[in-house]
């Protein structure tokens, strides 16, 4: 979904999730692509940068509430989540988990204020 969060401060509702049944474990990165700058000039800056960052979420597990790691002004955010795929560690055992590929999808953050 389209996360909101009331100021650059507090969670926001990201819920982000990894399905038990999923053979993937996966780390989210949420960066801004674009932004109104004439309706949100504080927020110009932000474009371009990572503003959210999930450790690797195991199969199962759930992210309902997160900080966005960057305090960003009032704004309506064009952002890519991207998702990274990784070995679960079920599956990597004593190796290390690799990277198996990466999906991207547009989503829109809002700050409040």
């Amino acid at each position: 979904g389209n996360p909101v969060f009331k100021n650059g401060k507090e969670k926001g509702s990201v819920h982000i999730e990894n399905i038990p049944g999923n053979r993937y474990a996966f780390t989210v990165t949420i960066q801004v692509v674009n932004v109104d700058t004439e309706a949100f000039p504080d927020a110009a800056p932000y474009i371009g940068q990572t503003i959210l960052q999930t450790g690797l979420l195991e199969p199962g597990s759930y992210v309902s509430d997160k900080q966005l790691d960057v305090d960003l002004p009032r704004g309506l955010y064009d952002c890519l989540a991207t998702f990274t795929a990784y070995t679960s560690e079920k599956d990597a055992g004593d190796k290390p988990q690799e990277e198996v590929g990466a999906t991207a999808m547009q989503i829109v953050v809002t700050v409040q204020e």
